[in-house]
């Protein structure tokens, strides 16, 4: 066993003239390591900032999701999503397949819905249109009804224009709005909800699923930090979680309403343990427009809004990496170089490439606990590779040409060596005296057996020289 370990050692580790403190330490004297170091940590920013990374991050990381979804999809205890569904839209009993949505029948869902003493109620709904304006409202709601309010691009493509919210009218105490405008990735995915919008150079809008946050937490520091923080543009939670809701129809609840949406808004509180105490968002699966690609597939807006707000109310975020991430770069580099400095040049790239190849599979794992984590390390890191690899060969060619100068000077020893070789003999043939001869006889052997170590031609006949 010692034998075998011996041997690996031989094998793997590197030995020289020099300890190995020596060896690690001069690596930092070298200016071909600053060189590489700067330019791989530059590659890697830049890279990054063009988007080489996101794009392959986003995918790997929606395959962690998907994957971690199939084995822990949660179920929503605080929201409840009321859908207007292709059946409802079509029903001659109310929305008779018409847009904009017909006032009565919606009014009528919405003062349903609030007499049935929800926590909060959500609207993601269009109402821009004129025709909004003279819908029944519920008056002087016990709970906070936030109205979907939605955007157009200007020319400023950092600011976005607020439409009008139903039908540009002056909402009732208790009744507030908020943008609903999704945001797409490099791919056309949701996979972030803004808190804030920019509206004008100096003022921005709460978000639909934020206003009611806000609404349902007042105390929350964060929500006064509409007007401090001015200079930033959006605040955005990102879905990490798959997470499902109970979903009812909307025609459950027009159902033995009363038959006009004024009565409906008057009648008073209704039992009902479903809706009781929960956040309610109505929404619609009735066009495919309300419909947005996700990293679960794709879902309707009113989930969207939704998985916002749940991820508001039951925090799991992914931390941001600060000043571990440079900590986590500068310790990968010691370790390359602690690679170099100890094994041999062919078991020292042999490990690198396995480090790097580990590197990148575990990244996936890293960006999908650590959202400000990209894949920029790796190029920084191939930089840190290609400079020890730089300098182990040039540690081989001088270790080459040492070789190629001792092999020199055993060939002029052989030389030499045979030259005494053949003297010697020659003394010890022609010496009178028996103890001379036979010292003689003997360094002329140990001539002889030194030239054919050295694979130098030992017979007289066969050297040139």
């Amino acid at each position: 066993m010692k034998r075998v370990i011996g041997r690996l050692k031989a094998a793997l580790l590197y030995k020289g003239e020099r300890s190995f403190w020596r060896r690690f330490l001069g690596n930092f004297k070298s200016p071909l390591f600053w060189i590489f170091f700067i330019a791989g940590w530059l590659a890697g920013h830049e890279l990054s900032e063009l988007g080489v990374f996101e794009y392959a991050a986003l995918h790997t990381n929606d395959a962690l999701m998907r994957e971690a979804a199939q084995t822990r999809a949660e179920t929503s205890n605080l929201i409840r999503i009321v859908n207007i569904t292709p059946e409802d839209f079509a029903s001659a009993e109310s929305f008779q397949s018409k847009l904009p949505l017909l006032t009565e029948p919606l009014s009528r869902a919405v003062c349903s819905l609030v007499n049935r003493s929800p926590r909060a109620l959500i609207v993601d709904l269009d109402t821009s249109d004129a025709s909004f304006a003279s819908m029944p409202l519920p008056q002087n709601p016990k709970v906070p009804v936030i109205w979907a309010r939605g955007a157009v691009p200007s020319t400023d493509p950092d600011r976005l224009v607020p439409k009008q919210v139903l039908g540009n009218r002056d909402l009732p105490r208790g009744q507030f709005t908020g943008l609903a405008v999704n945001f797409l990735s490099l791919d056309w995915s949701v996979r972030e909800y803004p808190r804030w919008m920019k509206t004008t150079a100096r003022e921005r809008a709460s978000s639909l699923h934020w206003q009611a946050y806000c609404l349902l937490k007042p105390r929350d520091p964060h929500c006064a930090e509409h007007s401090r923080r001015a200079g930033r543009n959006l605040e955005t939670p990102s879905f990490e979680r798959f997470i499902a809701f109970v979903k009812y129809p909307v025609g459950e609840f027009l159902d033995g309403a009363p038959a006009t949406a004024a009565e409906a808004c008057r009648t008073k509180k209704i039992d009902d343990s479903r809706i009781a105490g929960q956040i309610i968002i109505v929404g619609g699966s009735y066009s495919e427009c309300d419909s947005y690609k996700t990293p679960f597939g794709d879902r309707p807006g009113a989930e969207i809004v939704a998985s916002a707000l749940e991820e508001e109310l039951n925090p799991r975020r992914s931390h941001l990496m600060g000043l571990e991430q440079h900590l986590w770069e500068v310790a990968l580099v010691l370790l390359i170089v602690t690679i170099h400095s100890l094994l041999r040049p062919v078991p020292a790239l042999a490990a690198t490439a396995g480090l790097l190849t580990l590197l990148v599979w575990q990244g996936v794992w890293l960006a999908f606990h650590y959202g400000s984590y990209r894949a920029s390390v790796v190029p920084f890191l191939i930089a840190i590779v290609t400079e020890q690899m730089l300098v182990a060969a040039e540690r081989a060619q001088h270790l080459a040409h040492d070789v190629e100068g001792l092999e020199v000077k055993l060939k002029r020893a052989a030389k030499s060596f045979l030259s005494l070789s053949n003297d010697a003999s020659a003394l010890a043939d022609h010496s009178v005296d028996v103890e001379a001869s036979m010292s003689a006889r003997d360094i002329a052997d140990a001539a002889t057996k030194f030239a054919e170590d050295s694979q130098w031609p030992a017979h007289p006949k066969q050297h040139k020289g």
